[in-house]
């Protein structure tokens, strides 16, 4: 198994899905409060049909491609064995999930300090990003 390709294609399909999901929150960030805490999805208005639809549209588009070129990279790779292609899936999904993180905890964090606006019938929601 070689190393440096599965670390290199973990970073590649942490940035393809990372800009999939950055590309598909800029257009509707309102699809996204199902996947918020019990507490904050009690505050943002419910999800309508468009949103669901939204969030379906992003699944396929997103994860789809990022599966695809796992499954694809493995098969290039000529990684056989079960132990081999599980440690393999492992580490390149261990990076997309790193990827994810710091991108959501750290450079988002610092883009959106003022907390994420939701529009209501009655005004404008705010939910800061810091607690405490």
């Amino acid at each position: 198994m070689n190393w440096i390709r599965v670390i290199l294609d973990g970073i590649a399909m942490s940035a393809v899905f990372n800009f999939g999901v950055a590309v598909f929150w800029s257009c509707r960030p309102s699809s996204f409060t199902g996947m918020f805490a019990k507490e904050l999805k009690e505050i943002v208005p419910p999800m309508n049909k468009d949103d669901k639809k939204h969030l379906t549209v992003m699944y396929l588009t997103v994860y789809l491609p990022v599966l695809l070129y796992g499954v694809i990279s493995a098969w290039n790779g000529g990684i056989a064995g079960f132990w081999n292609l599980f440690l393999a899936s492992y580490i390149q999904a261990f990076l997309i999930n790193l990827g994810d993180f710091l991108d959501l905890t750290y450079y988002s964090e610092k883009r959106w300090e003022q907390g994420f606006r939701f529009r209501e019938q009655r005004g404008t929601i705010c939910i800061p990003v810091r607690c405490g």
